[in-house]
């Protein structure tokens, strides 16, 4: 899953809580989160201080030199919170934003895996 998200962001960090659940649900069945923050320019100790306050131990992109990043131009970011589950085999991207949100999160994340465990093997 990808996470663009800001510290100041409000409705970034009211998720948190359900992308720890998720993270901790999931995560040993293959979903991982990249969290892409989008802070701006000169603000890496504040980023940095922020993950460990609140224990966030997923990977994340920080680019402390540029904004926008690659990946907001690559998928077409316009605001945040959003968020884009991408399936690492196929790239395809089968929730996004609007079923990632909330206690849904973790039900989504289940249902992909179930799904991926029970779809036939291919070469």
């Amino acid at each position: 899953m990808l996470d663009f998200w800001a510290t100041w962001c409000g409705p970034c960090v009211a998720e948190i809580p359900h992308m720890k659940k998720a993270y901790t649900d999931w995560h040993s069945e293959g979903f991982e989160i990249l969290g892409v923050c989008l802070d701006g320019v000169g603000k890496a100790s504040d980023v940095e201080k922020f993950l460990a306050d609140k224990e966030i131990d997923w990977p994340q992109i920080y680019d402390n030199e540029k904004r926008p990043t690659e990946l907001t131009q690559q998928y077409d970011i316009l605001g945040i919170s959003f968020v884009l589950l991408v399936d690492e085999h196929t790239g395809k991207i089968p929730a996004t934003s609007r079923e990632l949100r909330g206690p849904n999160l973790s039900k989504v994340i289940e249902a992909q895996i179930k799904k991926r465990r029970d779809a036939p093997a291919s070469d």
